[in-house]
């Protein structure tokens, strides 16, 4: 399982690791071949028992591209690119817009969103030219503007400022001596659309955050002028794309990740456009990929396409090594990363550097605030309360805030399961504007206490850090103590967790990594934002190191904290009334990543 904060519009506190939890099982994982589905299933968010892969980091994001705010995007270049420049990204672009997706003030549903996706563009695109500067669209006329970007996403927040649900046009020439067939890598933050000398190529309308070569295309260009052009469709936040011609450095990466995903048409696809079948990626080659995946069929197709198959595959260690080498690079933030198996464990290091100024590098020993990770000790408290029979899941809000708004609908289950419906106080612009200053539970719970719920309880699923918090003021309610001493006494103190705690901002713990975000406008890593934990409680407030994180995956599995009948009724899946589904079992799918297999659903569960 691969567990990433959430995309929010707040800034991240320093130190807290943006990778937290990697889990992997070993060849048939069907659970992980098209997408990670984040559900009601991880009722507790709690980790399963396998191969644990614990990954620690100080960085903004180590393995995707995001957009960021870019200083760099000028009214100036040219928009016409002479030959192929293969492996480069497009950086000048005329673009167009913002075009609102509605008129109309309220929100527009998915299927207004999707008839403006799919609508043609206002203009004749063969008659796109840097002279014709404008066009007009409704009521309104809009300017080209030629644009150059130096970073390899063009961020059209920072050209037109935040806006939702809307979309940009972009086109560029491509100019050639002679016909090509070449594949484009294309990523877009939402949805895009693609159209090359008037003909659409491809479209793919989803809510994603922007990464490099999302969607691969194979494309014929012709001889002379080509007209590349691209309808980019936002629904919030971020908003942007990239676009380039894979060449002989990204074409066997995409071939690597295609064999462990058992793509077949994609391998077929890059193969026929000059991939080098037994180009390695961090020292495998396709066939280990298929082979480590469990991907036979996709084994014997690299067979029958001419693998060297007698090519050694690498030690688990040199992969891994070169896949964080690769990564984290130079004078970087970096991660603490620990792979165990079976209660041993086989792998730990650290990579980059847990503070820049004074150059002092991450090791195993390093901690961080582990955010969200948060969330498993204060279930697990919750468990274990109920276990002394101190509490019931079953039990109302409205027991421990007798004044909770519809603290008689909510019960403990539904705050662990993220069903309670009370809306999430971190989400709110406002909340980044204090996270520096320390704050009493009681009065962060009166902040939020009064917002309108997103739904009834128990009726949908919507991840709620207010729930989180929820929690960690019942746990002290209940036993007495301090989060931080309860915790301490069931939990870190049995299993020899030493260097976890609930933070301090008033007393940080020595040897924490301190947390950056990269700048754009200064070019380089600066500090982050340096939140005071109180504001997050029992949604998001220790700190720990992967040598305690393996500590404590050791005895929730082996039932030295918790009992088996806790544990299975914490896996059991949760049902949630649905309304709206979109295909059998789904309400929406959100996000999806090849590259890595991750995405993310909302699905119907049934117990």
């Amino acid at each position: 399982m691969l567990i990433k904060n959430r995309h929010s519009t707040i800034p991240k506190p320093a130190g807290v690791s943006t990778l937290n939890t990697i889990e992997f099982k070993e060849k048939h994982n069907h659970g992980y071949q098209k997408k990670r589905l984040r559900s009601p299933s991880n009722r507790y968010g709690l980790t399963l028992p396998g191969l644990l892969i614990i990954i620690l980091s100080i960085s903004t994001d180590i393995l995707g591209t995001k957009i960021a705010a870019q200083n760099d995007v000028t009214t100036k270049g040219n928009h016409t690119y002479q030959g192929l420049q293969l492996d480069q990204f497009f950086k000048k672009w005329f673009v167009l817009g913002p075009i609102p997706v509605s008129v109309e003030k309220t929100i527009p549903d998915q299927n207004k969103q999707k008839k403006v996706f799919e609508a043609e563009p206002p203009f004749r695109i063969q008659e796109l030219s840097p002279t014709k500067s404008s066009h007009q669209i409704g009521d309104k006329e809009y300017q080209w503007q030629l644009v150059a970007s130096e970073d390899e996403t063009l961020d059209l927040n920072q050209i037109y400022g935040e806006m939702e649900f809307a979309e940009a046009y972009a086109w560029a020439e491509i100019h050639l001596s002679e016909q090509k067939n070449v594949v484009l890598g294309i990523g877009s933050d939402d949805g895009v659309r693609v159209w090359l000398n008037g003909q659409l190529i491809h479209q793919n309308q989803s809510a994603r955050p922007v990464s490099k070569d999302q969607d691969l295309v194979p494309v014929t260009f012709k001889k002379g002028k080509n007209l590349l052009l691209l309808k980019i469709q936002n629904e919030r936040l971020d908003w942007g794309f990239c676009c380039r011609i894979l060449g002989s450095e990204t074409l066997p990466r995409k071939l690597f990740g295609a064999a462990g995903l058992g793509d077949l048409d994609t391998l077929e696809m890059l193969l026929s456009h000059g991939a080098d079948i037994n180009a390695t990626t961090y020292g495998l080659t396709a066939l280990h990929h298929a082979k480590i995946r469990g991907r036979d069929d996709t084994a014997t197709f690299l067979r029958e396409k001419g693998i060297n198959a007698k090519i050694p595959m690498p030690s688990p260690e040199t992969v891994v090594d070169a896949l964080l080498k690769d990564t984290i690079k130079g004078n970087s933030p970096g991660a603490a990363v620990l792979i165990a198996q079976d209660g041993e464990i086989l792998y730990q290091k650290g990579f980059g550097y847990a503070n820049l100024e004074n150059q002092i590098p991450i090791t195993p020993q390093t901690k961080f605030r582990i955010g969200s990770i948060t969330k498993q000790f204060t279930a697990s408290a919750i468990l274990k309360l109920q276990e002394e029979s101190l509490l019931k899941v079953t039990d109302r809000l409205s027991k421990f805030l007798p004044d909770y708004p519809r603290g008689d609908e909510v019960t403990i289950h539904h705050l662990l399961t993220h069903t309670s419906g009370i809306h999430n106080y971190t989400d709110y612009p406002e909340f980044a504007s204090a996270v520096e200053t320390y704050i009493e539970a009681e009065e962060m719970i009166q902040l939020f206490k009064t917002d309108k719920f997103d739904f009834n309880p128990g009726e949908k699923w919507a991840y709620s850090n207010s729930g989180y918090f929820l929690l960690g003021y019942i746990i002290e309610k209940v036993s007495g103590q301090s989060l931080e001493n309860h915790l301490k006494h069931h939990f870190f103190d049995p299993t020899g967790m030493k260097n976890t705690e609930v933070h301090n901002s008033k007393h940080p713990p020595k040897n924490e990594a301190t947390g950056y975000s990269y700048s754009y406008v200064a070019g380089k890593p600066e500090k982050a934002i340096n939140w005071d934990m109180s504001r997050v409680g029992g949604a998001g407030n220790l700190y720990s190191t992967t040598q305690d994180l393996y500590h404590w995956n050791e005895a929730i599995f082996k039932s030295k904290l918790l009992n088996q009948n806790t544990l299975k009724s914490a896996f059991t899946p949760v049902k949630i009334i649905l309304k709206n589904k979109l295909g059998k079992n789904y309400i929406k799918l959100k996000n999806y990543f090849p590259e890595t297999e991750m995405g993310e659903a909302l699905l119907e569960i049934s117990t």
